[in-house]
C-alpha cells in the first residue's frame, strides 16, 4: 500500500485542501502493492485512513460518531 509521501504533490493539510473520500481512495485504488502480502511490512498512514472508510461504510455513520459510541 502506498503512503502519503508516495502521492505526488500531496499536502498534509487535508481540511484546507478539502480532499474528498473518493479522491483519497483514488490515490491508491489502482496501485500495485509494494510487495507480496506476508513477505514484508511497511507502515502506512493511509492504512488507518482506509480503516476509517471501511468502518463508516459498515456502521453507516461518520467516524466521529463511531468514536462516541
Amino acid at each position: 500500500m502506498i503512503d502519503f509521501p508516495d502521492i505526488p504533490n500531496f499536502e498534509w493539510n487535508l481540511e484546507r485542501l478539502g480532499h474528498s473520500q473518493e479522491m483519497m481512495l483514488g490515490y491508491f485504488k489502482d496501485k500495485e502493492p509494494k510487495f507480496q502480502a506476508g513477505i514484508d511490512f511497511r507502515y502506512s498512514n493511509l492504512g488507518y485512513y482506509l480503516l476509517t472508510v471501511i468502518l463508516e461504510k459498515v456502521k453507516g455513520k461518520e467516524f466521529a460518531e463511531i468514536l462516541q459510541t
